[in-house]
């Protein structure tokens, strides 16, 4: 009886272990289609499975930009706006720091000042699709409809010569053919190499927290997911900022990355 338990016990740590592919940044994996990295300390670049890298890299996206260099780039999600964004961008402007924003088709119907902000004052408008749908789950069809969708309501904002570049699935949900579609209609996809559980109401009014989840993840490359809804983050952006630039960080646009 003893030696059955304890196969058991070992069948079930098996399988355990298996299940888990990496250790993702805020979401569990599923497969290979859900995005995630390992961490491994401050100022040191995440782990990511050499076979997932190529593939997201092999079909036009990128998780993390030159690991040779001192040098990260803010990105938000932004899924509704929760009364931060006006914030944030006050900061970014004030630190002279460049963004990209990926929105969903409500954010924008919904905030066409701060789409027009947002391009006004160069930073860039990602795509983030009309109903933040689970691209993994969906046809060729729909997610182009999804994707070109999202375009045209930016495009009615800022001018039709806007020509949008950058695709964040929602959940970091992928397959290889939804980086191939993107790909395919002009888009790179971008991951991300740091982020954590910032929406919701987990941890509002715990700024502290907010500060050292964001400062601790700091490396060369960082593409850093932060979700606008978050008063958390649009608190402590200042502090970020600066704390990197202490640490001889600078900040840099998407589209210097190769």
């Amino acid at each position: 009886m003893k030696k059955l338990t304890i196969i058991i016990t070992i069948i079930a740590i098996v399988l355990t272990t298996a299940s888990v592919v990496y250790d993702v940044a805020y979401s569990k994996p599923k497969g290979d289609s859900s995005w995630g990295v390992h961490r491994v300390g401050t100022d040191q670049t995440p782990e990511v499975p050499q076979n997932i890298q190529d593939t997201l890299a092999n079909n036009g996206g990128i998780w993390i930009g030159d690991t040779g260099q001192k040098i990260m780039y803010l990105t938000f999600d932004c899924g509704y706006e929760a009364g931060y964004t006006t914030k944030i961008l006050d900061t970014l402007k004030a630190e002279d720091v460049k963004a990209a924003f990926f929105v969903t088709g409500q954010f924008v119907d919904e905030n066409p000042d701060l789409i027009k902000r947002m391009y006004d004052e160069g930073h860039i408008i990602g795509n983030h699709t009309v109903h933040h749908i689970v691209m993994s789950n969906s046809t060729d069809e729909k997610n182009t409809a999804e994707i070109k969708g999202l375009e045209d309501k930016v495009k009615a904002i800022v001018g039709q010569d806007y020509v949008m570049s950058y695709i964040r699935p929602p959940k970091g949900e992928y397959t290889k053919q939804t980086l191939k579609l993107a790909q395919s209609l002009g888009y790179k996809t971008v991951m991300w190499s740091s982020a954590y559980v910032d929406w919701g109401d987990q941890k509002k009014g715990d700024l502290e927290y907010a500060f050292n989840m964001i400062t601790k993840q700091f490396h060369n490359g960082a593409i850093i997911l932060l979700h606008n809804t978050s008063q958390n983050n649009a608190d402590v952006l200042e502090r970020v900022i600066n704390d990197a630039k202490s640490k001889g960080y600078t900040f840099g646009s998407l589209n210097d990355i190769k």
